[in-house]
């Protein structure tokens, strides 16, 4: 929600960018990089759908202190839980998938909530940009991040109704801390490829999401409702076309080479997705945000 009013929001407070980086980059990483295994462990062990909805709570109340912060360290502190809310929820959404779903089915399952969290983005992005056109006081910002937060409000009722699935695929019992690591490390050479491609990937796809609409503003002179529009349209194409693809792909894979073949196909969209990063520096409007919708479609994938 932040990205959208972030150019708006660093004028009026006044922060560098700097400041900026650090709000959508350390902010969100820095708690689950800290609390990450006992979190972890947590959804293991405890009712996943409770925890979705406690930290849907967490999410909202950090939402909420970041409209009304009056400073940059209370300000970072709310970032810190909403990076913190959005890591458990999308590792306990992605829990439940297996108690769900054969596994024949899991990548048009994980497609769908692909389009739900690309869309959410989408949206946000729309609203975001419109609300920073609506108010236009030096504290028009805020307001525009409450309009935001109040969807969260919504998103709680039906997490009251959901009920714990039984769960299935469980190679072990509930282990301690150093069981887990001792699992973790049994499973290196598949774990230890994968947490870097993540990590690369995920800094490519969240820098992107950071700065194109900062750099569309600077590039291009455009105002905030109309980079919002830009943003939400393209959001929208590729975080439909991008996990539709990716979903299918990755079941045809498994069907028909299994993990290899899924992760040949992973190294062919990452390759894919290089050339879009280029939007930037690209002469024209239309060009930028053709590449654009190139990166984000080959991420979401």
């Amino acid at each position: 929600a932040l990205a959208p009013i972030q150019e708006t929001m660093r004028t009026a407070l006044p922060f560098s960018d700097h400041q900026m980086a650090l709000l959508q980059g350390p902010a969100l990483a820095l708690p689950v990089v800290v609390a990450a295994v006992p979190l972890g462990l947590a959804i293991d062990r405890y009712s996943r759908v409770r925890l979705l909805l406690l930290f849907a709570l967490t999410d909202l109340v950090g939402s909420a202190l970041t409209a009304l912060a009056p400073n940059f360290a209370l300000l970072f502190m709310a970032r810190c839980l909403v990076g913190l809310s959005a890591a458990v929820i999308s590792t306990g959404v992605i829990s439940l998938l297996p108690d769900l779903y054969p596994a024949a089915q899991r990548g048009r399952a994980k497609a769908v909530l692909a389009v739900g969290q690309y869309a959410g983005i989408a949206a946000a992005f729309a609203l975001g940009g419109a609300l920073a056109a609506m108010f236009h006081s030096v504290d028009g910002w805020r307001w525009a991040m409450l309009g935001m937060t109040a969807p969260l409000v919504l998103a709680l009722f039906p997490m009251l109704i959901m009920r714990e699935p039984v769960r299935t695929c469980v190679a072990t019992g509930n282990s301690s801390s150093r069981g887990a690591m001792a699992q973790l490390w049994r499973h290196r050479a598949v774990v230890a490829p994968l947490l870097i491609g993540i990590v690369v990937v995920e800094t490519a796809i969240f820098a992107v999401l950071t700065w194109a609409a900062p750099s569309l503003a600077r590039g291009f002179a455009l105002a905030p409702d109309r980079i919002g529009a830009i943003m939400a349209t393209a959001l929208m194409v590729s975080g439909l076309v991008g996990p539709i693809a990716g979903g299918t792909l990755a079941d045809c894979c498994h069907r028909q080479g299994g993990p290899r073949r899924t992760m040949a196909a992973l190294g062919l969209l990452g390759l894919l997705g290089v050339p879009g990063g280029l939007f930037t520096v690209v002469p024209g409007l239309a060009a930028a945000i053709g590449m654009l919708v190139m990166f984000v479609t080959a991420g979401s994938a």
